[in-house]
């Protein structure tokens, strides 16, 4: 019924050619293959093509097509992710932290977790430094064209995750104290962004899709959708998109107010949340390496029908009480090899990654924006294969996108998956985690844009990629 994203896969190799008007310089690619599309780094830093601007991914010959040449890449690598859009400006000197973990040399791009200080240095010692989300290319214009040391051998460093104390309502819980240790968050964007797209729509299996990114906005004890609304109450969740999330958040607030972590800044404020995945061992909380957002017409349901997402909308896919699977609601999947979903955290390899998928119903009433569980206005097609089509029942007539949110977890030498609890997990420990898997989605688009994307791409039934609109724009 679904289609999965493509998975990370890396190669350093070619040369880029002068044709490609890019403005890099011939030298060693980095290809990067990702669930939210491809880019290519060149050896001076460049950011040659963001996510899918005319390269594309064969999954079935695993090879990358690049306007200039075609060369075959390898699976199974970490993934890489975007930079925090709005950097600050480098200094000369580099901070005194207490410790400063080698990344790459210069020419490659430095992969971290999370938000953390970068630094470019030299064989002198001198050094620039940025703050930045995931990734940076090693190179000097990645560090707003400032050079530490011309002429000399310079690398990249990282510093320790940035994290922020958090008190917790309910000490003891999967092995939390009463001060918890999180990862903070970026601080998003102000402002509406986008560009002309670099990427055209293309037409695939007969449906119509959109894909965009957000970075980790941070943690809170809160929920917004909570029956209680108190922190006391809530259990840790982790948020993504909206900035100014809090347990005061409405419909109204989101699309009105607060800087975005997602692709496009403040055209989309809408806050994606899920519950907080823990190591009940010693009450760690994990990191998400990224979080992905699609909205598509939905398994085999007429493109032409769906209909934009109303503003205000409100909706939770999942059920944080559940004991059991929830078939085509949640699944848990590995990124290299294929599971079977069974509602659990599956045991993936090191250096693998586990991914949640949270899949939300897509037929409206029509009528109501919300309701008291925050379900009962929406509901699931009526699925059928083709030559039939799936269509929305009769009391919830509407055809909208349906939202997929996707978390994704590297598994890192030590892990033990098998300790790894969702907050909402709240049933014997002899059970492994995961069952309680769910997701909330507070609408923040602005419309005209969301529009867009769903006349544009959807009702086209065309892949519009990671971000670009349809329209000829793409946001960033």
């Amino acid at each position: 019924m679904r289609m999965r994203l493509l998975t990370s896969v890396l190669l350093l190799a070619g040369c880029l050619d002068s044709s490609d008007g890019s403005g890099a310089e011939a030298g060693t690619l980095r290809v990067v293959a990702r669930p939210a599309g491809v880019f290519i780094t060149a050896a001076n830093g460049v950011d040659t093509l963001d996510t899918g601007a005319s390269a594309q991914v064969s999954m079935s010959t695993r090879a990358l097509h690049h306007p200039s040449r075609t060369v075959v890449v390898s699976p199974s690598t970490p993934t890489a992710f975007d930079v925090v859009p709005s950097m600050p400006a480098p200094v000369r000197s580099a901070p005194a932290l207490a410790s400063w973990t080698f990344c790459s040399n210069t020419g490659a791009v430095c992969e971290f977790l999370g938000l953390r200080d970068v630094r470019l240095i030299a064989s002198n010692g001198a050094a620039v430094t940025q703050t930045a989300f995931g990734h940076v290319p090693c190179a000097t214009n990645a560090f707003q064209h400032r050079d530490p040391a011309p002429g000399q051998a310079q690398r990249c460093e990282y510093g320790p995750l940035k994290t922020t104390q958090l008190t917790n309502p309910a000490p003891g819980a999967l092995g939390m104290g009463s001060v918890v240790a999180v990862a903070h968050g970026v601080s998003g964007i102000a402002v509406r962004r986008t560009r002309a797209a670099r990427w055209t729509p293309t037409a695939t299996d007969g449906s119509g899709s959109f894909r965009t990114t957000c970075q980790l906005t941070g943690f809170q004890f809160t929920d917004p959708l909570g029956a209680s609304r108190r922190a006391t109450t809530s259990a840790l969740r982790v948020f993504f998109g909206n900035t100014g999330a809090d347990q005061n958040s409405t419909a109204s607030s989101m699309a009105n107010s607060g800087n975005s972590s997602c692709r496009g800044g403040t055209l989309d404020r809408t806050l994606y949340s899920f519950p907080a995945l823990v190591d009940s061992r010693n009450g760690e909380v994990q990191v998400p390496s990224a979080g992905v957002f699609l909205y598509k017409t939905g398994f085999n349901m007429d493109p032409a029908s769906i209909r934009p997402l109303p503003s205000g909308l409100v909706m939770i896919a999942g059920d944080a009480k559940a004991r059991g699977i929830q078939q085509y609601v949640a699944e848990w999947l590995c990124r290299d090899r294929y599971v079977a979903n069974t509602g659990l955290i599956p045991q993936c390899d090191v250096s693998d990654q586990v991914q949640l998928w949270v899949y939300f119903p897509q037929c409206w009433d029509g009528r109501n924006l919300d309701s008291p569980d925050h379900r009962r206005h929406m509901a699931y097609p009526v699925y059928r294969n083709a030559p039939a089509r799936s269509s929305c029942p009769a009391t919830h007539p509407v055809p909208l996108p349906q939202v997929t949110e996707i978390l994704h977890y590297d598994v890192r030498a030590g892990a033990s998956l098998a300790t790894w609890r969702l907050s909402t997990d709240d049933y014997s420990r002899s059970t492994r985690g995961g069952l309680s898997a769910h997701a909330q989605w507070i609408g923040g688009w602005d419309q005209s844009t969301q529009a867009a994307i769903v006349t544009s791409c959807l009702n086209r039934a065309v892949d519009c990629g990671v971000g670009v609109i349809g329209n000829g724009t793409e946001l960033w």
